[in-house]
């Protein structure tokens, strides 16, 4: 539980340096130390980019829309979702067998005993549907979705079979977000030499876009994550409370 503080801590540090001190933080680091190195590295830039999505999977102190909004960064829009497609199967199969194996008792810590109890019969009945449903809508943070798989057992061929058709509707919107947002990006690396002030506008739009598209992505993320703590899992431990009984009576 400290470790999960610590990470959303940490985020809001991030997010109120780069939008009230730095807007050109975030761009910065995405444009120099992640887009343009693996686009350097051609076909081993792909490895480095799967390591980055298991790296994901396994601490989450980067939200996955932003690696595969990057995906399409990089490889433009056809690139970037096989990329893309491949790394979130890839980390899904990891994130699903660390909380398979472990990750209950953190649950229990982190929501209660009787939310994580409604959640395995709601997973249950309905596993397959909010997994392929909830992945396929982009903006949804599905992490939570692969955690709760895994804590609560789901079937792992169910498991996949949802994330393999859920995950392709997502990677098409964030690989051509990317595209967008990449546009001129090789212009831009041959003008850092020879028109620096040509260079200084284009990146000046690329933050501006980026930054415009990561406000709504963070307020959307944060706002599913309240609305799942504060709306859904309550009205879940209700609702399961209530079969409890009625099968009691």
């Amino acid at each position: 539980m400290i470790f999960f503080i610590a990470i959303v801590v940490l985020m809001a540090a991030l997010y109120i340096y780069q939008f009230l001190i730095d807007e050109t933080f975030l761009p910065r680091v995405v444009l120099y130390y992640v887009v343009i190195p693996l686009r350097y590295l051609m076909i081993w830039g792909v490895f480095v980019f799967f390591g980055i999505m298991i790296l994901q999977a396994i601490i989450a102190p980067i939200p996955s829309e932003m690696i595969l909004l990057a995906s399409g960064l990089i490889w433009t829009f056809f690139g970037g979702i096989i990329v893309g497609y491949i790394g979130s199967l890839i980390s899904a199969v990891i994130g699903f067998y660390i909380a398979y194996k472990g990750g209950r008792p953190l649950a229990i810590n982190a929501l209660g005993e009787q939310t994580v109890d409604s959640m395995e019969y709601y997973m249950s009945k309905y596993g397959v549907l909010l997994v392929g449903g909830m992945r396929a809508i982009p903006m949804v943070p599905y992490d939570l979705f692969t955690l709760a798989s895994g804590f609560t057992q789901m079937d792992f061929k169910k498991y996949l079979a949802a994330t393999a058709i859920g995950t392709i509707p997502r990677v098409i919107f964030y690989s051509w977000a990317g595209t967008i947002l990449s546009s001129g990006i090789d212009q831009y690396i041959s003008l850092l030499q020879s028109d620096p002030l040509a260079a200084s506008n284009w990146f000046n739009t690329f933050s501006l876009n980026f930054n415009i598209f990561l406000l709504i992505l963070v307020i959307v993320v944060i706002g599913g994550f309240l609305i799942f703590y504060f709306v859904v899992f309550p009205h879940m431990r209700k609702s399961y409370e209530k079969i409890q009984q009625e099968n009691k009576e």
